[in-house]
């Protein structure tokens, strides 16, 4: 006859397990696992009838995958005591066919966790060697986040409730019995206890293979007496033991998500303060490159500055040479040029020696010529050099501008100079022209004496 039977437990770190070692042993695979780099190796292991995965509607192709479903939950979870996931171990009817249990399973965790949001890992087994040859069963491995787009979302404590865990019970109960009776059997499970139900008899207990070997040959145990006493007491203090846990497990379950909801908050406050100190950051860097940008341009416009200076005062040296050189040569030609007119002069007051002078005539013309080319050049070269001097004035001007450090030096050394000395009384003088275009001047109205034929 068939018996109730779903236990529920709790797979936890705390307790030294882990889900892909779990996962791995009830499947009989192979799982890596990635936190640890431990392998958990089952395929040895027999008596796995079935073996799959449902998850709920829109579930990534990853939860299909044993290893990297069992993976991903143990990487979640932070905590040293972290609870991991739920499972089942439930009794199938031993009355049913391998696929009417297979259906009915499926049927059952569809319908009160997949419909939910969890994520199952289903494995069927069958009786072990010296076991009951009907204690057919199933492990049901259930995720404690929901999905949520690629990955998992947070906890869904409502799954914690003791009213959760009654459902699932009842739902068992009522869908075995439901298989039973379309399959035509008229056995039945409750999944209330006998005292619910009324009845003063002791519950069923698993036994062991020793004690299950004198059962099946009809002989008495008393081990299995003692074991039938014993499993009403441990059941109630199981259940009990449940109530405690379930509610241990809402009130951890409070004082985490607090915890959690302070640690948003916290970070929330922080990320908010970080993004001012990053933006006051980045203000600063923007002025800080503009002042920059400005000085960077000052400076080269200052070198452009001072590169055209020093040519000005280069162009006014160059000037001043060349109207040094003009000077000279009308000095030296001055003198040949009274000789040529003193010479025409004479010549002009008799025949005779204007007749001696027609063969001198010539070099007289030239001297002159000569030296009024050199007054030409003379002039050429000063107005050179006024035009030079200004070019170093307004040159010189501009470094001032775009050095103030410059300018605000000489303009106390300027200052410094008229406090320690009055000014000079106000005198009329005539304006001096520069000593090369006096002499010009003299030279002009000198070339305005005698003069006689070319």
């Amino acid at each position: 006859m068939s018996i109730y039977h779903l236990h529920v437990q709790v797979i936890s770190r705390a307790s030294g397990r882990s889900t892909p070692g779990a996962a791995a042993y009830r499947a009989g695979e192979v799982i890596v696992e990635e936190r640890t780099g431990e392998i958990h190796d089952y395929t040895r292991k027999r008596g796995v009838l079935h073996s799959e995965i449902l998850a709920p509607a829109g579930a990534p192709e990853w939860v299909f995958n044993r290893a990297e479903l069992w993976n991903k939950v143990e990487l979640i979870e932070k905590r040293k005591d972290a609870q991991l996931c739920r499972e089942l171990d439930i009794a199938l009817p031993h009355e049913l066919t391998s696929s009417e249990r297979r259906e009915l399973i499926r049927s059952y965790v569809k319908k009160n966790f997949v419909k939910h949001g969890m994520v199952a890992d289903l494995n069927l087994h069958a009786p072990g060697r010296g076991e009951d040859n009907q204690n057919f069963h199933a492990h049901i491995m259930l995720t404690l986040r929901r999905i949520e787009g690629d990955g998992f979302g947070k906890k869904a404590r409502e799954w914690n409730s003791v009213g959760m865990l009654e459902s699932w019970r009842a739902s068992w109960s009522k869908m075995a019995n439901e298989a039973l009776a379309k399959a035509g059997h008229e056995a039945r499970i409750d999944h209330r206890s006998n005292e619910a139900r009324g009845l003063d008899e002791v519950p069923g207990q698993h036994h062991g293979p020793s004690v299950a070997g004198i059962l099946l040959r009809g002989e008495h145990s008393d081990v299995a007496q003692r074991q039938e006493a014993e499993r009403a007491a441990r059941q109630a203090a199981q259940l009990e033991a449940q109530l405690v846990i379930a509610r241990a497990q809402a009130a951890a379950a409070d004082a985490e998500l607090q915890e959690l909801e302070a640690q948003e908050a916290t970070q929330a406050a922080r990320a908010a303060q970080e993004c001012e100190l990053l933006a006051q950051a980045e203000r600063q860097r923007q002025a800080q490159q503009a002042v920059e940008d400005v000085e960077r341009r000052r400076l080269e416009a200052l070198a452009l500055a001072r590169q055209a200076h020093k040519k000005a005062e280069q162009q006014l040296a160059q000037a001043v040479q060349a109207e040094g050189r003009a000077g000279v040569a009308v000095e030296q030609l001055k003198n040949a040029r009274d000789w040529a007119i003193l010479g025409q002069q004479e010549a002009d007051k008799s025949l005779l020696k204007t007749a001696q002078a027609l063969i001198k005539a010539p070099g007289w013309a030239r001297d002159i010529n000569f030296y009024d080319a050199a007054v030409a050049a003379l002039k050429i070269a000063s107005r050179a050099v006024q035009a030079a001097r200004q070019a170093v004035t307004q040159a010189w001007g501009k470094v001032l501008a775009l050095d103030p450090a410059q300018r605000a030096a000489i303009e106390a050394r300027i200052a410094a100079h008229a406090a320690k000395q009055a000014p000079p009384p106000a005198r009329q003088q005539a304006p001096q022209a520069a000593p090369a275009a006096h002499q010009v001047q003299s030279d002009d109205q000198k070339q305005q004496g005698p003069a006689g034929p070319a």
